[in-house]
């Protein structure tokens, strides 16, 4: 889409912030066949560790969500998620609700840098942190003044 930022675009900003900009890759796509990352061993830390909180927190791109994070949810060697669709394996594994990119941001400026690039070319920008989160996650709206509850 033209209102998406290019390659290069996004180049800049990794440089702008020092090579701090990940490019979303969903965990539990190693237990998938279809996924160039496919690795059954890992496959199996994932399997094992997919219900803790510390394994989402550690991940740069996830909430720890169930309807978020069910776009790409670890499966059994049969095929079958981690939360019982028995279709998963067949059904592939997607970005979903994932954000593209994630910013692991380590100061202000990696912050200013982030809510310019996504304010100028429009973007939602997610805020994750280690406080609190919940059903009611803060949003920032680059398009607008203030926040939302999302």
């Amino acid at each position: 889409m033209p209102c998406w930022p290019s390659t290069s675009e996004w180049t800049s900003l990794n440089n702008t912030i020092s090579g701090r900009l990940i490019k979303t890759l969903p965990v539990a796509s190693v237990c998938y066949r279809s996924e160039p990352g496919f690795n059954p061993e890992a496959c199996q830390s994932v399997l094992s560790t997919w219900t803790t909180w510390p394994f989402h927190s550690a991940d740069p791109a996830s909430v720890g969500d169930p309807s978020l994070d069910n776009a790409c949810t670890p499966i059994f060697p049969n095929g079958t998620s981690i939360s019982g669709n028995p279709n998963a394996g067949k059904q592939g594994c997607s970005l979903g609700n994932y954000p593209p990119y994630v910013v692991n941001a380590t100061g202000a400026e990696d912050v200013q840098h982030a809510v310019a690039f996504a304010k100028k070319w429009n973007l939602r920008l997610n805020i994750k942190n280690t406080g609190h989160s919940g059903e009611r996650r803060l949003v920032l709206h680059p398009d607008r003044s203030k926040a939302a509850q999302d």
